[in-house]
Protein backbone atom coordinates (compact mmCIF):
# COMPACT_ATOMS: atom_id res chain seq x y z
CA UNK A 1 0.00 0.00 0.00
CA UNK A 2 1.28 3.46 -0.85
CA UNK A 3 0.20 6.72 0.80
CA UNK A 4 0.57 10.09 -0.90
CA UNK A 5 -1.06 13.52 -0.96
CA UNK A 6 -3.97 13.68 -3.37
CA UNK A 7 -3.91 15.84 -6.48
CA UNK A 8 -6.78 17.42 -8.35
CA UNK A 9 -6.29 14.76 -11.04
CA UNK A 10 -6.90 11.84 -8.67
CA UNK A 11 -10.67 12.09 -8.46
CA UNK A 12 -12.56 8.88 -9.24
CA UNK A 13 -15.99 7.56 -8.32
CA UNK A 14 -14.21 5.36 -5.79
CA UNK A 15 -13.38 8.45 -3.70
CA UNK A 16 -17.06 9.34 -3.57
CA UNK A 17 -17.87 5.72 -2.65
CA UNK A 18 -15.31 5.69 0.17
CA UNK A 19 -16.62 8.89 1.74
CA UNK A 20 -20.24 7.71 1.33
CA UNK A 21 -19.35 4.42 3.06
CA UNK A 22 -18.36 6.23 6.27
CA UNK A 23 -21.99 6.97 7.14
CA UNK A 24 -24.44 6.03 4.37
CA UNK A 25 -27.52 6.91 6.45
CA UNK A 26 -26.31 10.46 7.09
CA UNK A 27 -25.14 10.85 3.49
CA UNK A 28 -28.53 9.70 2.19
CA UNK A 29 -30.32 12.14 4.49
CA UNK A 30 -28.09 15.01 3.46
CA UNK A 31 -27.73 14.35 -0.28
CA UNK A 32 -30.82 12.19 -1.08
CA UNK A 33 -28.87 9.85 -3.40
CA UNK A 34 -25.36 8.65 -4.15
CA UNK A 35 -25.64 10.20 -7.61
CA UNK A 36 -26.13 13.68 -6.10
CA UNK A 37 -23.28 13.07 -3.65
CA UNK A 38 -20.98 11.98 -6.46
CA UNK A 39 -21.63 15.26 -8.31
CA UNK A 40 -21.04 17.25 -5.11
CA UNK A 41 -17.71 15.66 -4.29
CA UNK A 42 -16.53 15.83 -7.92
CA UNK A 43 -17.00 19.62 -7.84
CA UNK A 44 -15.58 20.09 -4.33
CA UNK A 45 -12.54 17.91 -5.08
CA UNK A 46 -11.14 20.48 -7.51
CA UNK A 47 -11.48 23.41 -5.08
CA UNK A 48 -8.58 23.80 -2.64
CA UNK A 49 -10.79 25.77 -0.22
CA UNK A 50 -13.67 23.24 -0.18
CA UNK A 51 -14.46 20.74 2.57
CA UNK A 52 -13.85 17.66 0.40
CA UNK A 53 -10.78 18.88 -1.46
CA UNK A 54 -7.76 17.16 -2.92
CA UNK A 55 -5.70 19.80 -1.05
CA UNK A 56 -6.51 18.32 2.37
CA UNK A 57 -6.64 14.64 1.40
CA UNK A 58 -4.10 11.83 1.56
CA UNK A 59 -4.88 8.78 -0.55
CA UNK A 60 -3.91 5.15 -0.01
CA UNK A 61 -3.34 3.02 -3.10
CA UNK A 62 -3.25 -0.76 -3.37
CA UNK A 63 -2.88 -2.62 -6.64
CA UNK A 64 -3.13 0.66 -8.56
CA UNK A 65 -6.51 1.66 -7.11
CA UNK A 66 -7.54 4.12 -4.43
CA UNK A 67 -8.09 1.92 -1.39
CA UNK A 68 -8.43 4.51 1.35
CA UNK A 69 -8.29 8.17 2.23
CA UNK A 70 -8.05 10.67 5.02
CA UNK A 71 -9.23 14.26 4.68
CA UNK A 72 -8.09 16.47 7.56
CA UNK A 73 -7.29 20.09 8.24
CA UNK A 74 -6.89 22.51 11.17
CA UNK A 75 -10.16 22.86 13.06
CA UNK A 76 -10.06 26.62 12.49
CA UNK A 77 -10.78 25.85 8.81
CA UNK A 78 -14.04 23.95 9.40
CA UNK A 79 -16.40 26.89 9.09
CA UNK A 80 -14.73 28.57 6.08
CA UNK A 81 -14.41 25.26 4.23
CA UNK A 82 -18.05 24.32 4.85
CA UNK A 83 -19.23 27.79 3.83
CA UNK A 84 -17.12 27.64 0.67
CA UNK A 85 -18.60 24.24 -0.20
CA UNK A 86 -22.15 25.48 0.45
CA UNK A 87 -21.43 28.42 -1.87
CA UNK A 88 -20.72 26.03 -4.73
CA UNK A 89 -24.51 25.44 -4.94
CA UNK A 90 -24.16 21.69 -5.40
CA UNK A 91 -24.19 20.66 -1.78
CA UNK A 92 -26.48 19.54 0.95
CA UNK A 93 -30.19 18.97 0.48
CA UNK A 94 -30.89 19.58 4.19
CA UNK A 95 -33.41 22.07 5.50
CA UNK A 96 -32.10 24.64 7.98
CA UNK A 97 -33.67 22.70 10.87
CA UNK A 98 -32.06 19.44 9.76
CA UNK A 99 -28.71 21.14 9.31
CA UNK A 100 -28.90 22.66 12.81
CA UNK A 101 -29.74 19.25 14.30
CA UNK A 102 -26.85 17.49 12.55
CA UNK A 103 -24.49 20.36 13.37
CA UNK A 104 -25.39 19.91 17.05
CA UNK A 105 -24.36 16.23 16.85
CA UNK A 106 -20.84 17.19 15.80
CA UNK A 107 -19.46 19.74 18.27
CA UNK A 108 -16.60 21.93 17.17
CA UNK A 109 -13.18 20.71 18.29
CA UNK A 110 -10.76 23.00 20.13
CA UNK A 111 -9.07 25.64 17.96
CA UNK A 112 -5.66 23.97 18.22
CA UNK A 113 -6.99 20.58 17.09
CA UNK A 114 -6.78 18.94 13.70
CA UNK A 115 -10.19 17.97 12.31
CA UNK A 116 -10.63 14.67 10.47
CA UNK A 117 -13.57 15.13 8.11
CA UNK A 118 -13.19 11.81 6.32
CA UNK A 119 -11.31 8.60 6.98
CA UNK A 120 -12.16 5.49 5.04
CA UNK A 121 -10.63 2.22 3.89
CA UNK A 122 -12.16 0.12 1.12
CA UNK A 123 -13.78 -3.05 2.48
CA UNK A 124 -11.44 -5.32 0.48
CA UNK A 125 -8.42 -3.66 2.09
CA UNK A 126 -9.93 -3.80 5.58
CA UNK A 127 -10.01 -7.58 5.33
CA UNK A 128 -6.29 -7.79 4.58
CA UNK A 129 -5.16 -4.69 6.47
CA UNK A 130 -3.23 -6.62 9.10
CA UNK A 131 -1.00 -8.12 6.38
CA UNK A 132 -0.31 -4.93 4.40
CA UNK A 133 3.00 -3.12 4.63
CA UNK A 134 2.56 0.62 4.21
CA UNK A 135 5.11 2.52 2.12
CA UNK A 136 5.06 6.23 2.99
CA UNK A 137 8.24 7.14 1.13
CA UNK A 138 6.66 8.50 -2.04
Amino acid sequence: MQLRPATSYDYTQRIAELIWSEDPALMLLEFKSFEIWEKVVAVEWLEAAAANSYATTVLAFAEGQVSGLINAFPSTEIKPRMEFSEGLSVGSQLSDDQFDHIDALFPSPPAQAYYILDIAVHAAQQAIGARVQIDCTS
